[in-house]
């Protein structure tokens, strides 16, 4: 498969405000369009409703949920607690699909 071919069928599944699971069954929320960066097909992703922990990830190592974000819920209570917010770092610093990259 070409990179425009990859390229094209990741656009119609990896699309911003969808939900996803990565492949350690995590969910996330797809907050780009895919791009390719040296070898690997990029996805900018963040916890869902979260906007201030964007970051890229491997998009083949992304499974697209097929259902809409979660922003109209980032007004509920949940979002404020000690809890939400320990377990959010966890899954951060956990996610097998996070990549690093040379810019």
């Amino acid at each position: 498969m070409t990179a425009e071919v990859a390229m094209a069928a990741l656009r119609e599944t990896h699309r911003p405000h969808r939900l996803a699971k990565d492949v350690a069954g995590d969910l996330w929320e797809f907050i780009s369009f895919p791009w390719i960066e040296d070898d690997k097909v990029v996805i900018l992703i963040r916890v869902p409703g979260d906007p201030t922990t964007m970051f890229p990830a491997d998009a083949l190592q992304m499974d697209p949920d097929g259902r809409e974000c979660l922003c109209a819920e980032a007004g509920h209570d949940y979002y404020m607690t000690a809890e939400y917010y320990a377990e959010r770092q966890r899954r951060l610093g956990a996610c097998p699909a996070r990549l690093t990259l040379n810019n």
